[in-house]
């Protein structure tokens, strides 16, 4: 049997196993597997300057990259500097793992990338993490693009902490102070700007000078705790100097992969980013512990203790530091940058199209039913709480990440462009893109019961963020209310609206046999519009019947039996084989099978039994789910989130993706996690 298979799973699992704080567990997750045959190469994941968790995940992707037959062999080459930023120079192909400080001294005429050498940005990185996935994050992006490489992924640095005889509670307590071994820029200047003095001091040798004197403090990695003197007790969880770890690779050698290459590497590298950045929190936790068990006067950088560390003079100094560091940066990010590095906090806003037959009135969608159709666009905001270690490989590209994404002010949500919405379809130049790797093309999403129309914009935002696309959510009028009757109601305004998506439809495929990327995606109860809509297409004359990619099927809340009856006439719209993903733990279709729909039989979303079928890729989504109904794991699971990534980003088949196994009939496909080894 040829199996096909990558460790896939959503971070608690991923938690769990780290929390053990052992390598060979995860290493125990990747046992070798002969892949089948397939084009393979060969990279090297060059490091230099890493903490052990960094090394740890490193070694992960060595033994993930190990099976025969994977689609990219991955080496470890750890290096000095020097070695490191020549290859890097050089854009020699490889994933590139080191410390923002150290791609400073590869490229030191790129200002963007000292945008985190700013003092006193975060207290820990679950803070500094929204800096990595907000404006400040996608400057740095920006800035190694002009380099003619791509930022993959950001993982946690290393902590630092101010430790002293005396307390330090705010910018006063430096005034006339020694503090040994601030090296860089933000560190050095915010002792000097507070009225200290900065000596760079070798680390093995200023815990020897800290027993000298009552006005020395040691700027010390939080690892090293156990090293401090008795008399070292006052500590600063300051961070006053961040530097996170970039993961990077040339453009050009991106570029020279196939789609399975892609794909099989961007998932790698997403699940080495969950085992780092869960085994940096373990480790962080246990240390911030250990001080308090020394009986350690520990003062955390709070808004306030930020504030007393703001004295005029650092507050301008640092202000000028800021403007030269995003001077060359986009005009929209710079302002956003400075914002947030000043604790404006900044979210990222993700351009939406919209066609809905919602009543609309007063600049407001309602969930009423309306006889024609409003096209128009929004900003959304994501919204997420600073776990969030991604920025894909478009945004460091300003042209391909400026159309999509805007940061601005966090909080505003769902922003509908009044001016531009119109009961005019899209012009077909907004909905057409030639194929292309990574996939441009925009996608159909169509959602399912119990969702607004904010709801439908904010799972579509999540979806074009996670793959770099441009989306198109159809909203049909939801309640948005989970409760029976309003499940009932939403079906019967579910096949009000066949018509409508018949032609959002049409407007966005081609026709005449043209190939296209355009992919369709939908959601339990929106399988039922889909499939409705497609039906009717099918009475129309061949010249009016659209054809796109491929269909994804999410937890479809519609009979099996239907869908097995339709399907060997619908496939014909579509290029590729179809994605069903099927849980046998969705709490949703379990109500919707035996409370809503007892005459119709099990449901096409929910095992048992799994649909199998000509033109129809079946995906059991194993024990990958851990929301409290098991019904959206296509946005709130990392697993299955990274799977549809490889499908729609790049357009890889199931059968080719290393997330799935077969399955031992060979009928069905399999997405394996921790959770099943």
């Amino acid at each position: 049997m040829t199996m096909k298979r990558r460790i896939a799973s959503g971070g608690v699992s991923f938690h769990r196993l780290l929390s053990l704080g052992s390598l060979p567990l995860v290493l125990l997750a990747c046992p070798a597997v002969s892949w089948g045959q397939g084009s393979a190469i060969a990279w090297p994941v060059v490091s230099t300057q890493l903490t052990q968790t960094g090394k740890d995940a490193v070694a992960y992707l060595t033994v993930k990259a190990a099976p025969a037959g994977a689609p990219v062999s991955l080496t470890s080459e750890a290096k000095e500097v020097a070695a490191f930023c020549a290859d890097a120079a050089a854009r020699r192909a490889g994933v590139y793992v080191a410390p923002l400080s150290v791609y400073r001294r590869c490229f030191p005429d790129v200002p963007s990338m000292a945008a985190f050498d700013l003092p006193f940005l975060a207290s820990d990185w679950s803070q500094a993490n929204r800096l990595l996935a907000g404006p400040v994050g996608l400057s740095v992006a920006q800035g190694f693009a002009t380099t003619g490489h791509d930022v993959l992924f950001f993982w946690q640095g290393e902590a630092r902490i101010l430790a002293s005889e005396k307390s330090i509670t705010s910018g006063k307590d430096l005034q006339g102070r020694t503090v040994l071994g601030p090296s860089t820029y933000a560190s050095t200047n915010a002792v000097v700007q507070l009225g200290g003095s900065a000596v760079a001091v070798p680390l093995p040798e200023r815990y020897e000078l800290a027993r000298e004197g009552s006005d020395k403090v040691i700027d010390i990695p939080l690892a090293e705790i156990d090293k401090l003197p008795p008399n070292q007790n006052n500590i600063l969880l300051s961070n006053h100097s961040l530097d996170p770890v970039v993961l990077m690779a040339s453009t050009s050698a991106l570029e020279s992969l196939n789609a399975q290459q892609r794909g099989f590497l961007e998932s790698a590298l997403s699940d080495a980013t969950q085992i780092q950045a869960a085994a940096a929190r373990s480790q962080e936790t246990t240390q911030k512990a250990e001080l308090m068990r020394r009986g350690a006067n520990v003062t955390a950088l709070t808004s306030v203790t930020k504030a007393n560390f703001s004295s005029g003079a650092l507050a301008s100094s640092s202000a000028l530091r800021a403007m030269e560091v995003f001077a060359m940066s986009s005009s929209t990010l710079k302002a956003s940058s400075l914002k947030q590095v000043k604790s404006q906090e900044q979210s990222v806003y993700v351009k939406v199209l919209f066609a809905t037959n919602r009543a609309v009135a007063k600049n407001a969608v309602g969930g009423d039913l309306s006889s024609d159709l409003t096209y128009g666009q929004a900003n959304v905001e994501l919204a997420y709480e600073g776990n969030n270690d991604y920025v894909p490989p478009s945004l460091s590209v300003p042209t391909q990440w400026a159309n999509l994404f805007t940061p601005a002010i966090k909080g505003k949500g769902v922003q509908v462009n009044w001016t531009l919405t119109t009961k005019k379809p899209f012009a077909k130049e907004q909905l057409s893109a030639p194929p292309s790797l990574p996939s441009k093309a925009p996608l159909l999403y169509v959602h399912g019961f119990a969702n607004s129309f904010d709801d439908a914009l904010q799972r579509g935002a999540w979806l074009s963020w996670n793959v770099g696309r441009p989306v198109l959510a159809f909203s049909w009028p939801s309640r948005g209310v989970q409760l029976p009757a309003s499940y009932r109601t939403d079906q019967k305004t579910a096949d009000k609206s066949v018509d409508a998506l018949v032609s959002v439809l049409q407007t966005l495929g081609v026709r005449n046999g043209v190939t296209t990327d355009v992919d369709l995606v939908v959601h339990s109860m929106g399988a039922r519009v889909m499939l409705a809509a497609l039906k009717a297409i099918d009475q129309k004359p061949v010249a009016e019947r659209p054809r796109f990619r491929r269909l994804i099927m999410v937890a479809p809340d519609i009979p099996t039996t239907g869908l097995a009856a339709n399907w060997s006439a619908l496939r014909q719209y579509f290029g590729r084989d179809a994605s069903l993903y099927i849980s046998d733990h969705d709490l949703a279709l379990g109500i919707s099978k035996e409370g809503m729909n007892p005459d119709e039989g099990p449901r096409a979303g929910l095992a048992p039994p799994i649909f199998t079928g000509t033109g129809v890729e079946s995906i059991f989504i194993g024990r990958n789910d851990f929301s409290l109904t098991g019904h959206s794991y296509h946005v709130v699971n990392n697993a299955i989130s990274r799977d549809l990534i490889e499908a729609l980003k790049y357009g890889v088949n199931a059968s080719e993706r290393w997330g799935q196994i077969r399955s031992p009939d060979q009928k069905y496909f399999v997405i394996q996690g921790l959770k099943d080894l």
